[in-house]
């Protein structure tokens, strides 16, 4: 499928001076009247656990799903033998759940949330992947992508974008439905995951191709 492109080579002047300008994070006090301030929720002893990594947060609803990593920034190995998901309620702050969805999982790297399904993408092992169910609390659909990058969806439908296969995948949103191949191989151009930036549509997203900036439609399987 013909891909239409527009280069970003030249463009740096332009993302260095974006980048410059700084963004502010938390704010001590608020900015005009009215406003309201929130404190950090921290995966941390104070909350969730002091051995793991937030790799992604999803939030539907009230809820926030976050993703653990054994690994630290600077750790020589894993803090602890499995990585975790945790379910927070960003309205009370309350953790509703922590579970080791997959005992041999010592890394998550994406997750996002469609209806009663999250989807979870491991770093390590690089590319597994699976879909649980919110309500029933299983493992309902799973697989392997080949690599490891970004979840994302739009018009309840669920991408991968994964680095090493260089794929852009469809998941299955029911059970017993199959992973489908998008774009086979597309030529890396991303310096870190690979991102989905979707169109008002929902039909194409805008992403890397090789060193160009390109839009991939996105068409519904007949």
């Amino acid at each position: 499928m013909p891909l239409s492109r527009r280069s970003l080579l030249g463009g740096s002047a332009l993302v260095g001076a974006a980048l410059s300008t700084g963004v502010d994070v938390w704010r001590a006090a608020p900015a005009f009247a009215g406003e309201k301030t929130l404190d950090p929720v921290r995966f941390g002893p104070a909350s969730l656990t002091s051995e793991q990594s937030v790799m992604d947060v999803a939030v539907s609803g009230t809820t926030a799903y976050l993703a653990g990593d054994t690994y630290g920034e600077v750790t020589p190995g894993p803090l602890r033998p499995t990585a975790q998901v945790a379910a927070l309620d960003i309205v009370t702050r309350r953790l509703l759940w922590r579970e080791e969805i997959k005992p041999d999982w010592a890394s998550y790297e994406s997750v996002h949330v469609v209806g009663n399904l999250l989807y979870a993408m491991a770093r390590r092992p690089r590319g597994a992947w699976f879909a649980y169910d919110l309500t029933t609390r299983g493992i309902v659909m799973e697989g392997d992508l080949g690599g490891y990058g970004q979840f994302n969806g739009v018009d309840g439908r669920v991408f991968s974008w994964v680095h090493w296969t260089n794929d852009i995948s469809e998941l299955p949103t029911a059970v017993g439905g199959s992973t489908s191949t998008v774009y086979d191989n597309v030529p890396r151009g991303w310096y870190n995951n690979p991102m989905f930036n979707f169109t008002r549509s929902g039909r194409s997203t805008w992403g890397m191709r090789g060193t160009d900036l390109a839009l991939f439609p996105l068409p519904r399987a007949a």
